[in-house]
């Protein structure tokens, strides 16, 4: 069995690697995960406290203890699993929450602007296609799917930095030799 340290420092060493922060075999490698903003929270809370003083008002303050520990695991559930979508690439491939693509079925990734990122999840989305929006993350990254076994032909990932998700995609798809 390795020492703590050894763990420790093997886990740090993953990490890095998996932020394209070393080596040249890491090239092209990114990692993000979108969480629910802190602003997401605070309607929730309120609605905790109203209903708790409604309930132990009305039902007593058992009842609103009760309420209160239920909802808040409900609460907390909910937008921590909504929010926790890791965006990975890495010489495999593309991994977008649950959803992953092999590196020789990604096709061309590009940026999308808040403009453009409405426009194809809206009037010009295609119904065959991957979306992974996220209300709180207005920009995103179109990437094209060359798989013919794949039934959709691209798609959408909500991104806080489209850019750099799009250099790395297309980074891995075409490694320096």
């Amino acid at each position: 069995m390795a020492s703590p340290a050894r763990l420790g420092s093997e886990r740090c060493f993953r990490y890095r690697k998996l932020t394209g922060v070393t080596a040249p075999e890491a090239q092209g490698t990114y990692r993000e995960r979108l969480r629910v903003p802190v602003a997401w929270w605070f309607i929730p809370v309120s609605f905790l406290v109203v209903l708790t003083l409604g309930t132990g008002r009305y039902l007593g303050a058992v009842a609103a203890m009760v309420t209160a520990v239920l909802f808040v695991g409900l609460v907390v559930t909910g937008l921590l699993r909504y929010g926790a979508i890791d965006l990975v690439v890495d010489v495999s491939g593309f991994r977008a929450g649950p959803h992953s693509l092999p590196r020789a079925a990604l096709g061309a990734a590009a940026p999308l602007d808040v403009a453009q990122a409405r426009a194809l999840c809206g009037p010009r989305a295609d119904a065959r296609a991957l979306l992974m929006i996220r209300g709180y993350v207005p920009a995103g990254v179109r990437l094209d799917v060359l798989d013919p076994g794949n039934p959709a032909p691209y798609w959408y990932v909500s991104s806080r930095h489209p850019h750099e998700l799009a250099a790395a995609l297309n980074a891995v798809r075409h490694p320096a030799d």
